[in-house]
């Protein structure tokens, strides 16, 4: 037998449910298993993703890294990447926009509100 507060004479803090039908079944989807509409489709190879809908006018990006590992960029020559059919933009750094500098601290905040007492 397993021993509980109940059962030791001490009262339930836990107050009954409430979202009870007229036959006294629950209601309430909280706690309660759900069935997944998509698992089928999912498991059968059926499903759409986001990433599969087809969009007009959809650009897509490519990022090209170094190939040597802690290796110097001496320089960049992006003409034979411009001149590409269907290219709309080769970003380097002499094009990319500048980034702001961080912010330390959120605008308005002082360090005292931020900091653990």
């Amino acid at each position: 037998m397993r021993t509980t507060p109940e059962s030791l004479g001490a009262k339930s803090r836990r107050q009954p449910h409430t979202d009870l039908d007229a036959r006294g079944e629950v209601t309430s989807p909280v706690g309660q298993p759900l069935a997944r509409v998509d698992g089928p489709l999912k498991v059968r190879g059926k499903a759409r993703f986001a990433a599969e809908v087809p969009f007009r006018n959809l650009a897509y990006a490519s990022l090209v890294c170094s190939t040597i590992a802690k290796g110097r960029i001496a320089s960049i020559d992006s003409t034979e990447a411009k001149s590409a059919p269907g290219v709309l933009l080769v970003l380097t750094h002499e094009n990319a926009p500048k980034l702001a500098a961080p912010s330390v601290f959120p605008q308005g905040a002082a360090a005292s509100t931020l900091t653990p007492k």
